[in-house]
């Protein structure tokens, strides 16, 4: 009976520890994508701009009059 106590016990320990392993590096990752997420917009919006860019200037003579 005191073997399956310490077997519950260990496998108890074991799960926590686990769990706190796993929310520490959750915690350490969020503030990197939180200061990235900026960036990423910005270079979205540029990317569109060259893109929009790019259509105007292959766009024919005859609509870009219309």
């Amino acid at each position: 009976m005191r073997k399956w106590g310490l077997l519950l016990g260990a496998a108890a320990v074991t799960g926590a520890g686990a769990v706190v392993v796993v929310l520490a590096l959750r915690h350490t990752r969020r503030p990197a994508l939180d200061t990235d997420v900026p960036e990423i917009i910005d270079d979205c919006y540029s990317r569109i701009q060259r893109i929009e860019d790019e259509l105007r200037r292959l766009r024919p003579p005859s609509e870009n009059a219309a």
